[in-house]
């Protein structure tokens, strides 16, 4: 990669379709340095760089979501100014996460009186949903001549991230300007937009007519079963969206299950995962939680057949979650909701969540915590 740059810069030529995601990459950062010739320049005057800031009380005080960041504030300003160098405060961050890791594996090896080859994860400790967010938001111009799919899918993810960080108007805006904005007639960008409106709704968000406008698109797979993971998703937007092609699509489902009686069954896909979630969609919609619970519960486990990917597949645990939340299994909520916590420690639907069960399960001091992980989350 640094060779490839380093001829890049030899012979001082920009391809914005190949070298600008080399350029914004932490590599191309630090190879090319201040004489960068990207069209947007790496280096800057403090002025350029925070146009009519005046450094007031009011300005450090000003609020960042549920945090006041006087000290982080400070520390930025004053190292542009100092350096006129946007890289600055990159690069301090990178070396105080390092400078934390180190201590900590220093601390742990006089604790044990080793080192261990554990001690190289300890910069992961400082990581959390926001840097993966920012990964992503630094590549979106790559993203800009991909197929229909590869775009929206990709924006599908960022989205996805702002609604575990709690910012359902994000996820929205990121709904209409990306995800359901290049082809509406292709199968993997309306199963994108179904999966998307519904976790925006699990997590709170109000989501107004968009269903009532996706389902015209939809209407046209009132008989596709190509497919038990777009299926289902095809299905559940119809079904949320009140349109009568659920009904149809539903009975198609059935009709393909009936033609798998002299398979295994390991290879009844239709009849033992689509048509039961198909099923549950209908119930869940519908305000019937128990007949969703009794038909998505058996497939919790058998959802990998169906094929997608586990980020995808995940919307139907959620719905099932919140379908015992509806009928007030606690206890089973809490389990379910603590497992998801160990890949989303700081998902802040997920912690609300988990502070309501341990309130319903009269845990106070867990409940608490729960709320504190949320807000943190949410900063």
């Amino acid at each position: 990669l640094v060779e490839v740059y380093d001829d890049v810069d030899r012979n001082d030529r920009f391809d914005p379709g190949v070298d600008r995601p080399l350029a914004q990459s932490p590599i191309g950062v630090a190879w090319r340095g201040a004489e960068a010739t990207t069209p947007d320049s790496l280096r800057s005057s403090f002025a350029d760089l925070v146009p009519g800031w005046q450094v007031s009380w009011g300005q450090l005080w000003a609020p960042a979501n549920e945090h006041r960041i006087v000290l982080p504030r400070l520390v930025f300003l004053g190292l542009l100014r100092l350096t006129h160098d946007f890289r600055s405060p990159l690069f301090f961050q990178v070396w105080t996460h390092a400078a934390l890791a180190i201590g900590m594996a220093l601390f742990a090896r006089r604790l044990r009186g080793r080192s261990s080859y554990a001690d190289a994860f300890f910069p992961l400790f400082w990581l959390g949903l926001a840097n993966a967010e920012n990964f992503l938001l630094g590549m979106q111009d790559t993203w800009a001549d991909l197929t229909s799919f590869m775009h929206t899918h990709n924006h599908w993810h960022l989205a996805l991230f702002d609604l575990s960080l709690g910012d359902t108007a994000a996820a929205l805006r990121r709904y209409d300007e990306h995800v359901w904005a290049r082809d509406p007639g292709y199968s993997q960008d309306q199963v994108g937009a179904v999966s998307l409106l519904a976790r925006i709704e699990l997590a709170g968000g109000e989501v107004g007519q968009r269903w009532q406008a996706l389902a015209p698109w939809l209407q046209a797979r009132a008989a596709d079963t190509t497919q038990p993971f777009l299926t289902v998703q095809y299905h559940y937007g119809l079904e949320r969206a009140g349109d009568a092609a659920a009904d149809a699509l539903r009975e198609a489902v059935a009709q393909r299950a009936a033609l798998e009686g002299d398979l295994p069954p390991h290879r009844r896909v239709w009849t033992t995962i689509a048509l039961p979630l198909v099923e549950g969609n209908g119930y869940y919609l519908r305000g019937d939680a128990a007949s969703a619970v009794a038909q998505w519960g058996p497939v919790q486990g058998q959802l990998l057949a169906m094929g997608g990917s586990h980020a995808q597949r995940d919307l139907f645990a959620q719905l099932y979650l919140d379908a015992l939340v509806q009928l007030g299994e606690w206890n089973t909520v809490q389990q379910l909701a603590e497992l998801r916590r160990v890949h989303e420690p700081e998902g802040v639907p997920l912690n609300r969540l988990l502070a309501q069960a341990y309130d319903a399960l009269a845990l106070p001091k867990d409940a608490a915590v729960a709320r504190a992980r949320a807000i943190h989350g949410a900063g």
